[in-house]
Order: structure tokens, then C-alpha cells, then sequence
């Protein structure tokens, strides 16, 4: 199973079999285990043997302690690595892009109308896709221009589901505001 690791602005891909981890396609292995007492693990790259520290936060985010450095590291699936590039949960992408389907799914509930103003982060919709709700936020705030779809609706990975207006109104420059 592949899984996208975000750490210190990198982003690594990892190809997971059983309990050897393949990165970055490299060819070098890692295996990952705990130790028998409190949140030590042993992580042996190749054959040199690493001693960290993980503790896992809410989601999929750890805080990872390594020779006096600590460093936050988020683990993501493939599945929810897609939703979150294309604007589900988590994502902090800014501009005015529509939001589209990150996969094939049940549109459960439209939770905006055309017209209004949403923050970023604010809860757009549920898209249901195998057997799981996923709720679709805005990647910044804004007003919606139009929606392409209702509740009951299916929808196909990449569909149009929200557009959003552009800032392309020529700004106030009476001093006025």
C-alpha cells in the first residue's frame, strides 16, 4: 500500500509491504517497531538500527523525537492524499479554483448555497465514496458562484462540484472603506 509522509516540507512517498517500507522508491528498506516500554520504536534503515520517539496526535499526525529533534510528520493513505490535494479535509490550498470530486461518490448533503460568503476550512459538502462520508471544506474564503451539484447526486473523480467568483473587480483606490 502506498502513503504520502509530510515532514518539514517535504513530502515522501512510501510503498508499504507487510512490515518492510519502501521510500521514495529508493530500494532501501525500513522496518518500524516498538519497544517494549512507553513510545520508544526502533526504526532500522538497511541495517543501521535508529531509536525515535513517536506519539501519535489526533488524525494522522505524529510528533516524532530523533537525536534531540522533534519533528512533526503527517501520514496519509493514497486515498486520503487525493482528497486533501484536491480540497477535502486538511487542505490549505489558497485560491479560487472550483472544487472538484477528488473520486467517484454519493453527493450526501450540500451544506452552502450560491451567493455565500465561506471561510477557509468551512465544511462545503459530503461526498460519500466506498462506504465512507468525507466532507469537502473550502481551500479559502470566499463567495460561491455557482453549484454544480444537489444531495442524491453521483459524481465522477475530477467533476465540477463548486465554483467560486474571482477577485478580478478593480480595487477602491478613493481611500474609502
Amino acid at each position: 500500500m502506498r502513503y504520502y509522509i509530510a515532514v518539514a516540507g517535504h513530502v515522501l512517498e512510501a510503498e508499504v509491504d507487510g512490515g518492510a517500507v519502501v521510500m521514495d522508491g529508493t530500494g532501501e528498506v525500513a522496518r518500524l517497531a516498538p519497544e517494549r516500554e512507553g513510545p520508544a520504536m526502533s526504526l532500522l534503515v538497511g541495517n543501521c538500527p535508529r531509536r525515535v520517539h513517536a506519539l501519535r496526535r489526533a488524525d494522522a499526525t505524529w510528533t516524532i523525537h530523533y537525536r534531540g529533534r522533534s519533528f512533526e510528520v503527517e501520514v496519509a493513505d493514497e486515498r486520503a492524499w487525493r482528497i486533501r490535494q484536491a480540497g477535502g479535509v486538511g487542505s490549505a490550498v489558497a485560491g479560487r479554483e472550483p472544487l472538484r470530486a477528488p473520486m467517484p461518490g454519493l453527493v450526501l448533503r450540500v451544506d452552502v448555497e450560491e451567493g455565500q460568503e465561506v471561510a477557509e476550512g468551512q465544511g462545503l459538502l459530503i461526498v460519500e465514496a466506498m462506504k465512507m462520508e468525507n466532507e469537502l471544506r473550502a481551500r479559502a474564503s470566499g463567495r460561491i458562484r455557482r453549484l454544480h451539484v444537489v444531495a442524491g447526486a453521483s459524481v465522477k473523480r475530477g467533476d465540477v462540484l463548486i465554483e467560486f467568483e474571482q477577485d478580478d473587480a478593480p480595487q477602491d483606490e478613493g481611500g474609502g472603506r
